[in-house]
């Protein structure tokens, strides 16, 4: 039975463009593998080639079907809101796209009037994004500002009647701003629970951030609206991180880090890289991407690495992403490699050199089995003796054959001298758009 690869190399002798318009359609048409369905296709790395191919083009030379191509989504841009940089450790929030930015000012003055009125509800109301949505704060958020609407927080949470939520607020104003003082005007009662959180928060040790990556970007990163300290030391607690987006801009990111550690910082796309292949121990790429896929309401995600052409499956319940087979047909098979390219005088004067040699080695047998042959021809007439007269007549038999042969071999060796140097047929031929991407299978 004829393998396709027999198949294929038959064709692309006879019928070079129709082999190409047959692998093509095979790649553009292969049916994708029942684990490739998901409801939301993510690519990440760049297209492998040297051509300005899109992503879209690359997913539909991988197989990924046309539709799903069309709408993927960059892994770094729906996860991580195109950070540069994101922590291996803590927990790490962006602002929801669909979400307004919010007026700190315009919430701290809220709050100031909600406490006056002693409304305390309404006051907590107003700051609860200090908790819940840090990241969706707009200019100015700087520490003190942060620290004044957390004090105010830890108060109406205080008067309110829930003192355990008081301390945390406090405690929050004194992360945000190491500097920060009691409100004289607020009643005495509270300070108390104050003055502990504050002295809670400053006998915590402080938090070492160590960023890699580019260094040009590693020094616009800012904490809570100010320079990163020197050495990246900070307290424990919620931060408001500000770092570079990739494809410029910023991005913010509320990051709540627990005391007593080192928080290694990579470039997102190391750490994305290292969590889908196992060598990093960090879950923070699990959780970032099931965090943005349980805000679309999507259940499974299909992973591309255009650069490799390896897929992952990744699922929001759990947090985790396996590696899917890639099952290609044997019209992807590589070709094989190509030698270094020998010039036509080369070429032509080797052939030529050969075909002399087996010319001359087909006459000297042909001279050799005609002189052989004719001598026993003779020989075998006069022999009188029966064995004698058998073996002259084999003798004579192989002469002849042997003879032939030299005949045969001179004319080939003749051609292969006297021929000119055919042209070269042979097509060549690699999916991709406009041959400027090449997709290793």
């Amino acid at each position: 039975m004829w393998k396709p690869s027999t198949i294929r190399r038959a064709v692309s002798r006879q019928l070079p463009g129709l082999a190409g318009a047959l692998v093509l359609a095979a790649c553009v048409a292969a049916p994708a593998r029942a684990d490739d369905s998901a409801d939301v296709v993510l690519h990440i790395g760049s297209p492998a080639g040297d051509g300005p191919a899109t992503a879209h083009d690359a997913l539909i030379l991988l197989g990924i079907p046309q539709a799903d191509a069309l709408g993927a989504r960059s892994l770094i841009e729906y996860g991580f809101g195109d950070a540069a940089f994101w922590p291996a450790l803590g927990e790490a929030d962006l602002c929801p796209p669909d979400r307004p930015p919010v007026d700190l000012g315009e919430r701290t003055t809220t709050a100031v009037r909600a406490i006056h009125d002693w409304d305390y509800p309404s006051a907590i109301e107003a700051l609860e994004p200090l908790q819940g949505a840090l990241a969706c704060f707009g200019s100015p958020v700087d520490g003190p500002a942060l620290a004044r609407a957390a004090l105010l927080l830890g108060y109406a949470h205080f008067e309110g009647g829930d003192p355990l939520e008081a301390r945390a607020a406090f405690a929050m104003a004194a992360t945000f701003d190491p500097e920060v003082a009691w409100n004289e005007d607020f009643p005495p009662d509270a300070r108390q629970v104050f003055l502990a959180a504050v002295n809670e928060v400053a006998e915590v040790e402080e938090v070492q951030l160590r960023f890699g990556g580019r260094g040009e970007l590693r020094s616009l990163v800012e904490v809570d609206e100010a320079p990163l300290p020197k050495r990246g030391m900070i307290r424990p607690g919620l931060h408001l991180l500000d770092v570079p987006a990739s494809g410029g801009g910023r991005t913010r990111i509320a990051l709540r880090l627990a005391p007593d550690r080192t928080v290694e910082v990579p470039s997102t796309g190391a750490l994305v890289g290292d969590w889908l292949d196992g060598s990093g121990s960090s879950a923070a790429p699990g959780r970032a991407l099931g965090t943005a896929m349980d805000r679309d309401g999507y259940g499974e995600a299909l992973l591309v690495d255009l650069s490799t052409g390896r897929r992952f499956s990744f699922r929001a319940d759990t947090r985790t992403a396996r590696e899917l087979a890639v099952v290609t047909s044997e019209l992807f098979e590589p070709a094989p490699p190509v030698g270094p390219p020998v010039r036509p005088a080369v070429d032509l004067r080797s052939r030529r050199t050969a075909g002399i040699l087996v010319a001359g080695g087909g006459g000297l047998a042909a001279a050799g089995g005609f002189i052989a042959h004719g001598a026993t021809y003779n020989m075998g007439r006069n022999e009188t003796q029966r064995d004698r007269y058998e073996w002259a007549k084999d003798a004579n038999a192989a002469g002849f054959v042997v003879g032939m042969i030299g005949v045969g071999t001179f004319v080939a060796g003749a051609v292969v001298a006297l021929l000119p140097r055919p042209t070269d047929s042979r097509v060549s031929w690699m999916p991709g758009p406009t041959s400027t991407l090449q997709v290793r299978f």
